[in-house]
This record gives C-alpha cells, sequence and structure tokens, in this order.
C-alpha cells in the first residue's frame, strides 16, 4: 500500500463509529423527526406525567393531599354539576384579562424605552432583575394586607406575575430592530432621535 493510498484510508471516516456514523432521527442534534414520532413521543410524555401522578397519588402521598387522576376528574365532574363553573370560570377569566391588560400595557411601554434608550436600561436593569425572580405568590399576603380581599389583589397578582416577563421580552425585541431602520425612522420624522 502506498503512503497516499494509506493517508487517504486513514482520513475517511470509519463505519459504525466516529464522525461519519449517522445518528439515529431521535438522537441527531436539532434534527428533524417525522411528524408520526413527534405525536407518539407528545402522547407517550403525557401518558408518563400521568402514570408518575397516579404512583404518587396513591404510593406516595395520602390522598387527601395528592387525589389520583380518576378522583380528579369526579370532582371536576360533581363541580360542573353544582352550576357554579361557568361563573366561576367567567370571573377567573375576567381577573385574568384585567390583569394581563395592565402587564402587556406596563411591559409595552417601559419594555420599549428600555429596549431603545440605554439610560433607561441602566436605571431599570437592576430593580427589574431583582423584582423579577420573587414569586408571585409570595407577593399575596402584602396584596391582602394593601389592597383589602376584593378583586384588586387577585388582579395584583396576575400583574406581578407577568409584567417582567413582559418587560424583558418587549426590551429584548426591541434591542433587535436592526439600527438602520431606526435612522431610517428617525429620518423621516417617524421617531424620536437614536
Amino acid at each position: 500500500m502506498t503512503t497516499a493510498s494509506a493517508t487517504a484510508q486513514s482520513t475517511r471516516p470509519s463505519r459504525g463509529r466516529g464522525r461519519g456514523r449517522r445518528q439515529h432521527a431521535l438522537l441527531r442534534l436539532r434534527g428533524d423527526i417525522p411528524l408520526g414520532t413527534r405525536i407518539a413521543l407528545g402522547v407517550l410524555g403525557i401518558v408518563v406525567l400521568l402514570g408518575f401522578w397516579w404512583l404518587a397519588a396513591d404510593v406516595l402521598v395520602k390522598k387527601e393531599f395528592l387525589p389520583n387522576p380518576t378522583d380528579t376528574l369526579g370532582g371536576l365532574q360533581t363541580y360542573f354539576n353544582s352550576g357554579d363553573f361557568w361563573s366561576d370560570v367567567w370571573a377567573s377569566s375576567l381577573r385574568i384579562l384585567k390583569g394581563y391588560s395592565i402587564s402587556l400595557v406596563i411591559g409595552a411601554v417601559l419594555g420599549l424605552f428600555i429596549g431603545s434608550f440605554r439610560s433607561v436600561e441602566s436605571f431599570w436593569e437592576s430593580p427589574i432583575g431583582f423584582l423579577r425572580y420573587i414569586p408571585a405568590t409570595a407577593l399575596v399576603p402584602l396584596f391582602l394586607a394593601w389592597l383589602g380581599i376584593d378583586e384588586a389583589p387577585k388582579v395584583a397578582l396576575v400583574i406581578a406575575g407577568t409584567v417582567f416577563f413582559n418587560i424583558v421580552m418587549i426590551s429584548d425585541v426591541a434591542r433587535l430592530v436592526p439600527r438602520e431602520m431606526v435612522l431610517t425612522g428617525t429620518r423621516t420624522g417617524a421617531a424620536v432621535t437614536a
């Protein structure tokens, strides 16, 4: 064997191992998988979650603290038949709509300013970075003490749980606007000075 053919053989990937081996569709890094496989994996994920729930409810935890899926469905059916289900769904939907609308307005205004001006970003970055990791449920006692027990603390809880994510998301999107578009907007008088 000549040295040229030996070099060519040594640079070829060996079959079955190394870089040349083609991975199975499920193991390819960011690779596509067939639609049927995606659906099957999605269903399997739900089945595994329900199985873990059932196991935890019947074996690991007392039923008073964690009912199994069958008991939960029975409770849902009883609640649905009581006549209070739809009025409670409506009341909760209105709270979510009010809270998220307020959160979205605050997030859009503050997020656009943070994403557009370095001075606003510098001022708000630290407080938002601190506040966004406080669990909203930890604020329930404060909201109850400050706002009473009516609708206000419930709406405030929705706002506190979503506003910081909206601010960060919108500011990130505002930062991604190409500088050329910002400059074009300022030259035509459609935006503030960049």
